[in-house]
């Protein structure tokens, strides 16, 4: 699927790849969308490569591959069972060391019995994120 979305130089042109078949399958899927990408693009691409595959060997994920015309790629992963649902959208850095997720979730509160599911939410996405922070923490400490 080919998408345009406007930014402030202009017209930006996407291709959407959905992930799909085996492992063997997938890898030889994101090498091919990556042909096209300059060298520093392709080396820095690389964990974003097998992240795909990694996400995508997820029954209950749906992974596609956004390519643009700058050769930069990112990655969309929402959930089989609600395909509706807002994906989580996966960028990294120039350097391919740091990645960013973003998640654009929608969610309604009509009462106050609405706020709980979300604090709960919140708290399950931010405390998932500790390994990894701390993680990073043993490693500055370390340098």
């Amino acid at each position: 699927m080919e998408c345009r979305r406007k930014d402030r130089r202009g017209v930006i042109t996407s291709h959407k790849t959905i992930l799909s078949g085996s492992s063997d399958d997938l890898r030889r899927t994101v090498e091919r969308l990556a042909l096209d990408q300059e060298p520093h693009e392709y080396q820095a691409g690389t964990r974003l490569r097998e992240l795909a595959v990694a996400l995508a060997m997820q029954a209950s994920f749906n992974v596609a591959v956004i390519s643009y015309e700058d050769g930069s790629q990112e990655l969309e992963v929402g959930l089989t069972d609600h395909p509706s649902c807002d994906p989580i959208v996966i960028c990294r850095d120039q350097h391919g060391k740091r990645y960013q997720l973003s998640w654009d979730l929608w969610l309604p509160i009509e009462d106050q019995p609405g706020i709980e599911p979300i604090v709960n939410l919140v708290g399950a996405a931010l405390n998932a994120t500790r390994p990894v922070l701390a993680r990073n923490t043993d490693v500055g400490a370390e340098t």
